[in-house]
């Protein structure tokens, strides 16, 4: 590994890199607070030859000292990306250990783009729900506490708290040891960290995972409530989650045989199957696609003037259950753009792309203008399995009505094709809808700009469909950037098993 120095206006950033004989996946290795890159010695010996490495010491820690400690973790984030940049790690896989974790939702939040995969390693979400309000409390008032607690004890308690073996607790205590003798220094960069966190907590941003992702956590994990918060996390996400027996806080240097096993295996499914961008020319037109993942096909439609980029982190998720193909529409997006638009038109031209690319049985998921054209499309094809869409009407009049009248005020000043499209269309009848064959999911919120005497007309009209009005969402506000979704998705699909 080349040691290499990073330069920021409060401090340098130390950090060491291994470009190996492959360019992906590249590895990032970020170590939580207060530790630094050698907790992940076990894993750079383990993966330095095989895989494009990068690890650090975070600003503050260790040998990226002196810092001014007065950033944000969004700072961590955006220094993080300017080194990933310098060092052509254009698709890292994140491996964050406890604060690592947290700078690595950060990551996702900033730029999702570049995420080829993250792995939370002892750590928690970054979501504002939850947490309590008396936890971010807590959690701004820990320096004091690392401030007045004996060092012999704190040195104790930070080494037999994070792990369970002699290898981890050797190792923890020799990382420790770089701030004997400046317990002052040590309880600032505590204190700091963990008031960085509680204030990124209280920006209550989505910070959806828009990749492949998994948790990981040890059994005897003890510090604060990391179990708790992890099962709420794959509970609430679907994310997949492994807990080592055994292991505690710093579980890698617990159980580093089996971490290995498991980054090596992450890694191996995202080096099979990256994310990748292509066109298919259909119907006189090139639709674009982003493909990832790896299993049963599913198509992600869009709604009206939006592209395939507000499924980023729902499709983060669905990538480790499926081959997830998010198209942007015809005018829309990276597709070819049109003078016209019908809804007819654009479920051909998605009848023609799993043609093309011989896709066969399909989950097809709709958003809106994306539902409509998924009910046209599951009419006229068997190539569609199961389809679920979420917002879709089968008649203009099946809008609220405030919005028609602004699609007619809007349409005076700018004749855009895609407002023309609502005004107009769809027009799609019962007997049609009761050609579909797939097993159906109809969503919708309970204050959705749809009528839900339409959505439920749409369910009546499908054999066997099963219908969701969900609690207090709108129209987008469970879709658009969310994983919750993805939930909706997988518990349909998981069902059918």
């Amino acid at each position: 590994m080349k040691k290499k120095t990073y330069h920021t206006p409060l401090g340098p950033i130390t950090y060491w890199v291994d470009h190996g004989p492959n360019d992906f996946p590249q590895l990032v290795f970020l170590p939580g607070l207060t530790a630094d890159h050698r907790l992940f010695g076990k894993q750079v010996a383990y993966f330095k030859g095989k895989f494009p490495l990068l690890v650090w010491d975070a600003p503050g820690h260790a040998e990226s000292r002196p810092f001014d400690l007065s950033f944000r973790l969004e700072d961590k984030a955006r220094w993080l990306r300017e080194i990933l940049d310098q060092e052509g790690f254009d698709e890292p896989v994140i491996i964050g250990q406890s604060m690592g974790g947290y700078v690595g939702q950060m990551f996702a939040q900033l730029y999702p783009e570049r995420l080829a995969g993250f792995i939370s390693m002892d750590s928690a979400p970054l979501q504002r729900s939850y947490v309590t309000a008396a936890e971010i409390q807590l959690l701004k008032r820990m320096e004091p506490v690392y401030r007045h607690f004996p060092w012999k004890a704190l040195l104790k308690t930070g080494t037999e708290g994070v792990a369970t073996t002699d290898y981890g607790r050797r190792l923890m205590h020799s990382i420790m040891m770089t701030y004997d003798g400046d317990q002052d220094y040590y309880a600032r960069l505590s204190g700091h960290g963990f008031r960085m966190l509680a204030e990124a907590m209280e920006a209550d941003l989505p910070y959806a995972i828009p990749c492949p992702a998994l948790l990981i956590c040890g059994e005897k994990d003890h510090a604060g409530s990391c179990i708790r918060y992890n099962r709420a996390w794959h509970r609430n996400t679907g994310i997949p989650i492994v807990w080592l027996k055994d292991a505690g806080h710093n579980s890698n240097t617990d159980a580093p045989e089996e971490v290995n096993r498991l980054i090596e295996d992450f890694a191996g499914q995202i080096r099979t199957s990256p994310r990748e961008q292509g066109t298919v020319r259909v119907n006189d037109i090139d639709l674009y696609y982003e493909k990832r993942g790896c299993g049963q096909p599913l198509i992600m439609v869009h709604g009206n003037g939006e592209d395939h980029s507000i499924f980023n982190e729902a499709a983060g998720v669905l990538s480790s259950h499926f081959t997830c193909y998010c198209v942007d529409s015809r005018g829309h997006g990276r597709s070819t753009p049109v003078q016209e638009l019908h809804y007819e038109d654009m479920a051909q031209d998605m009848i023609a792309f799993m043609e093309k690319l011989d896709l066969r049985d399909v989950v097809f998921y709709g958003f809106s203008d994306g539902g409509i054209v998924g009910l046209l499309a599951a009419a006229r094809t068997d190539r569609i399995s199961t389809l679920i869409t979420s917002g879709a009407n089968m008649t203009p009049e099946g809008v609220e009505l405030k919005l028609r009248l602004l699609f007619r005020a809007l349409y005076t000043f700018k004749k855009d094709p895609k407002i023309a499209l609502m005004m107009h269309e769809p027009r799609i009848t019962e007997d049609l809808l009761g050609r579909i064959k797939a097993r159906t999911l109809i969503l919708a919120g309970s204050k959705d700009l749809i009528l839900e005497e339409e959505t439920r007309r749409i369910a009546a009209a499908i054999p066997g469909a099963q219908l969701q009005i969900l609690e207090d969402e709108d129209h987008g506000s469970y879709i658009i950037h969310q994983t919750k979704v993805a939930e909706l998705i997988l518990a349909f699909t998981d069902s059918a098993q």
